[in-house]
């Protein structure tokens, strides 16, 4: 799950940091009570933003890969069932591998059950997101291996599925990158941070930075046109309150 800490005593940078730097931020601070939003949600999100790019910089995307990024956290259903510690809600950073490859490897196998060209952005978001995790170098000798069985798995997958695909390796670099940054932009927006934030991906040579201003989350370059308003699912905790958790983008 996604942590939305409500009461929190994060302060608020002064500056731009790094919008995984503001995820991380909220995930592990202190709270009375969060909203909580679920994987699958965010991935919705993920793709309600994807469909909503608006700046010539990105590629064209194909109802294939906005269905591949709506879907590419499904296989996180069966671990957001979990309630919490005994303190406070689980967040999605705090799930150990064992865990999080099955969750990584249902949603490839939902992805490509969308098509080739899905399965292959989704795969290679969490082949990026494993060689991270191995260059952090902070996980047991057994969960390391895992880790490296899950990219032999995964690299052949690949192999396979670009004999279907149509499209060359740069193309599918270039939809990756889509996912990654409207999947950094759903955590963002999920977790309630209020930090200036730069994105780390690069289109062109133009790198994205947002800040709020008020109750609008304002991007540089104004990549969702004249803006949009949309919202995500959430449930409160304690307790099992139900509410929608409204974006305005500008």
């Amino acid at each position: 799950m996604v942590l939305h800490p409500i009461s929190n005593s994060a302060f608020e940078a002064a500056s731009s940091i790094s919008a995984w730097q503001a995820v991380e931020k909220t995930q592990k601070c202190g709270s009375r009570d969060w909203w909580v939003i679920t994987q699958p949600d965010h991935a919705a999100l993920a793709g309600d933003l994807a469909g909503l790019l608006n700046y010539p910089l990105f590629p064209q995307l194909s109802t294939e890969v906005l269905r591949a990024i709506s879907a590419h956290d499904a296989g996180w259903a069966q671990f957001d069932s979990r309630s919490d510690t005994g303190r406070r809600p689980v967040s999605f950073l705090e799930i150990r591998p064992a865990e999080f490859l099955i969750a990584w490897t249902v949603s490839i196998d939902a992805a490509a059950s969308i098509g080739a060209v899905g399965g292959l952005i989704v795969s290679g978001h969490f082949q990026r997101l494993a060689r991270t995790r191995l260059e952090l170098n902070r996980d047991r000798a057994e969960d390391i291996q895992r880790v490296q069985n899950f990219l032999l798995h995964e690299s052949r997958r690949e192999k396979t599925l670009m004999q279907r695909a149509g499209v060359s390796s740069q193309q599918v670099s270039e939809l990756t990158d889509v996912l990654q940054f409207c999947d950094l932009v759903s955590l963002y927006l999920c977790c309630g941070s209020r930090d200036p934030v730069v994105f780390p991906q690069r289109f062109g040579e133009t790198t994205i930075s947002a800040s709020r201003d008020g109750d609008v989350l304002t991007f540089e370059p104004a990549i969702f046109g004249s803006g949009a308003s949309l919202g995500v699912s959430a449930r409160r905790y304690p307790g099992a309150q139900a509410g929608t958790l409204p974006f305005l983008l500008g």
